[in-house]
């Protein structure tokens, strides 16, 4: 919200923003309950409410813990990576890519999928022949396996997981060319969603299967 205008279409106020919201107020003195990304604006306390959590502007930071807790990442509180240039989390919520030890190769694969933190259901590649169901990990998520969160996937994740549901298990699987991997590429890519890389996974809970390393690399496929 920048500007208000009367029934005339005449400008009352007018508003500005640096790059975490720290709101100025250029001309006028009536003041939108709706600021910076849209969200609720409390006056009396100066927070942005979003459905999730509270954002102060001042410090670029969410009040409240990420609903996913660590899962989320070791920085509870940043906003947008700390990066509000490229980047939006209108509810502190967002689509996470992540990796599991393979059900093939003894371990030494890793498996990608998504999963939506606004619903805690999972999505990926669930067919080597292709055209069968789109996986659904088993609720999985970062409470069983090890995930990073795609930056601005804030307000995108149906698209992304439509996409996903759609395409995940199009044609036959080819290592590199048509897996797991690349339908997760593929679903952030179509949504304007930066490709981070598959994540090092960590020993799977309880060792299975079979105690896979922890130092795989990035890229490595199922």
């Amino acid at each position: 919200m920048r500007e208000i205008v009367d029934g005339s279409g005449n400008i009352v106020t007018r508003l500005a923003y640096d790059s975490y919201g720290r709101m100025t107020v250029v001309t006028g003195t009536n003041l939108p309950t709706k600021q910076y990304t849209g969200d609720y604006y409390h006056a009396a306390s100066g927070l942005n409410l979003t459905l999730y959590r509270a954002y102060d502007s001042t410090t670029g930071r969410w009040l409240s813990r990420d609903p996913i807790a660590e899962n989320g990442g070791i920085d509870l509180y940043d906003y947008v990576l700390n990066n509000p240039i490229e980047f939006i989390d209108n509810y502190g919520l967002a689509i996470y890519v992540c990796v599991r030890p393979a059900p093939i190769g003894g371990g030494d694969l890793t498996h990608a999928y998504f999963w939506d933190s606004t619903t805690g259901h999972s999505c990926g590649r669930d067919e080597l022949l292709g055209g069968g169901t789109v996986g659904d990990n088993n609720g999985a998520g970062p409470s069983k396996d090890t995930c990073v969160k795609v930056p601005g996937s804030d307000g995108k994740e149906s698209a992304v997981m439509d996409c996903c549901h759609k395409n995940a298990n199009h044609g036959f699987f080819v290592p590199f060319l048509n897996d797991c991997h690349v339908a997760v590429k593929n679903c952030l890519s179509s949504n304007g969603l930066p490709n981070q890389g598959i994540p090092y996974f960590v020993p799977y809970p309880g060792g299975s299967p079979s105690s896979p390393p922890t130092n795989i690399p990035h890229g490595r496929h199922f």
